[in-house]
């Protein structure tokens, strides 16, 4: 399973300092869904600001992971964590 859940440089244009909305916008614009093949990935709103945060990130990438379980995959987790630290350091 491939699993689309940002775009950061389309056709020569960074998209580095667009907003991840508009990023998310032309993403969902530009994939086509595959069903058993590839997926847009969940919209999770986590606010950094509370405690828990953390541990609602790791829930929610469990949760994802446990959804495919014995599926092939591609899972990109290191980026999904750096662009989560980014956002909000």
């Amino acid at each position: 399973m491939l699993v689309f859940f940002d775009v950061l440089h389309v056709d020569g244009e960074d998209l580095l300092g667009h907003s991840y909305e508009s990023r998310r916008s032309r993403l969902e614009n530009m994939v086509t869904i595959i069903p058993g093949l590839s997926i847009l990935a969940r919209r999770v709103p986590i606010d950094p600001s509370l405690d828990e945060s953390a541990s609602t990130l790791q829930r929610v990438f469990a949760q994802h992971i446990a959804d495919f379980e014995g599926q092939p995959s591609l899972f990109s987790l290191g980026f999904a964590l750096i662009h989560f630290k980014r956002a909000w350091s």
